[in-house]
Order: C-alpha cells, then structure tokens, then sequence
C-alpha cells in the first residue's frame, strides 16, 4: 500500500484511477505506472532490484591442531565478500549499497573458542558495494582446543542493506530481492588427520578380566 503522502503532500483521493497496464514511460527499462487523485496524475516508477550473495572463506582453511599440547590461540583471517547483482533488466550500471554487518564466532555456543578481541566475539563492521564483488579481511583468534576439535566453529554473517539513490534517475533507491539471505552461516573445521580418505572412525576396545 503506497499512501498519497509520500508521493506528494496534498494530495487528495490518490488512487483514485490507476492505469490498467504498466509501460516503461521512463525509459530505464523498468515499468511505471500512472496513478490518478483530484486534479494531479502522477506516475510512479519502479525501483532497480538486486541480489547479493555473501561469501566466506578462511586463511588458513582450517584451524591448525598440530602445535604441541594445542592450547595456544590461532590467528585466523575471514575474507567476507559481497556479490551484488541485478534481478532486473533496466538501464542503471552504477548501483550501489551501504552494507551494515556482524560477524558473530562460534555463536552456538556458550563457551566460545573464537574471538575479535578479548572475549569480544561479535562484531559491527560497515562497507560499500556495487556491481563489483566487494571484499574485506577480517582477522580474529581461535582456541585450539584438543577436548572438542571435531565441533567446527560456526561464524554468522548478518546482513543489513541500504540501498544508495541513483543521481541520474531523480534519487530511484535500488531494493535487495526478497530471496537474498540476510543472515548467512559458515563453519571452519579443525585441522584432523584422519587418514587418506578424511574420514575419523572410533576405535574403541574394552578389556574385560574376571578374576578369582
């Protein structure tokens, strides 16, 4: 529901005929729409819209364990990158957003292993993206714990998009698709050796001896 007030102060019975078809009358390869009150017609354009994508991946790709008595804390780098396309056929090239994000480490769990700084395991950060894949490194220190090194630890990505108005189309904001996810997960695993197939299967024996 679009409310005449925030078209246009002043208006009166806005809506009170809308044309029965959407044509492109801009010519940004986007259809409008005309929409009538008393005494004004007023044609409301569609705005751009576009997917993005976030990406993880960590350096290094897993989490070493092979430092004796593995209790020291490991510097881990997440390269966050964000991938903004169009989902709509229009003319813009120079699109644009203001991404707000949180990295949150090993946030499923109460007794985090990872951590920004001392015992700050979330995080704010801020960034400007375009049509381009957009990158940024983002360090943090991890446990190397031997008592839990099958868990991976679990870093969230949470999204929040701002669309940036487009001078040469009058201030149209570009809107993020509705199937784009805001919140995104990714583990980093321990490092394990496991053989040459990677698979960890338990060996456990128990010796019973009756005696007397």
């Amino acid at each position: 529901r679009i409310a005449g007030s925030s078209v246009r102060s002043g208006l009166r019975f806005f809506g009170l005929t809308v044309a029965q078809s959407a044509l492109d009358q801009s010519g940004d390869g986007l259809p409008d729409i005309a929409v009538g009150s008393k005494g004004a017609v007023l044609l409301l354009r569609s705005r751009p819209i576009v997917s993005m994508v976030t990406r993880v991946t960590f350096t290094p790709p897993k989490i070493p364990t092979s430092i004796s008595g593995c209790t020291d804390f490991q510097q881990i780098t997440a390269s966050v990158c964000f991938s903004m396309t169009k989902a709509t056929n229009d003319i813009f090239k120079d699109l644009q957003a203001e991404l707000s994000y949180t990295l949150k480490l090993d946030y499923v769990r109460q007794r985090t292993r990872a951590y920004f700084t001392a015992n700050e395991k979330e995080k704010n950060f801020q960034s400007s993206v375009s049509l381009q894949e957009h990158c940024a490194q983002h360090p943090f220190f991890v446990q190397c714990s031997l008592e839990d090194a099958l868990s991976p630890v679990d870093v969230q990505v949470i999204v929040y998009f701002e669309g940036v108005p487009i001078q040469t189309a009058d201030g149209l904001v570009p809107q993020l698709a509705s199937g784009s996810s805001k919140v995104t997960d990714h583990k980093l695993n321990f490092e394990i050796d496991c053989g040459e197939d990677k698979v960890c299967e338990d060996d456990v024996r128990v010796d019973i001896n009756f005696s007397g």
